[in-house]
């Protein structure tokens, strides 16, 4: 997990944590996470796959997949295509 900026406490895989600014933070793979952010905050998850195809991935990685929105159609499939090519 990386913290890229701002100031949130969230749960890790020791327990609760305040990470404010730039962090990088190693984590389990699995473990599903909850943060209170005190300030305007962004945070991005890298995950390794071996898989090729974004719905595949999705399934892999995302505890419940079907919730999505591409999955719920409010995006259209020209939005998606976009962004599948950004």
């Amino acid at each position: 997990m990386n913290v890229v900026c701002g100031d949130i406490s969230v749960s890790t895989d020791t327990g609760m944590r305040r990470l404010s600014g730039y962090c990088v933070l190693p984590t389990k793979a699995g473990m599903k996470r909850v943060g209170y952010a005190h300030a305007d905050t962004t945070w991005t998850t890298v995950c390794k796959t071996d898989l090729l195809v974004i719905e595949e991935i999705e399934d892999e990685l995302v505890e419940e997949s079907d919730q999505l929105q591409t999955r719920q159609h409010l995006i259209s499939m020209k939005e998606l295509k976009k962004l599948e090519e950004s």
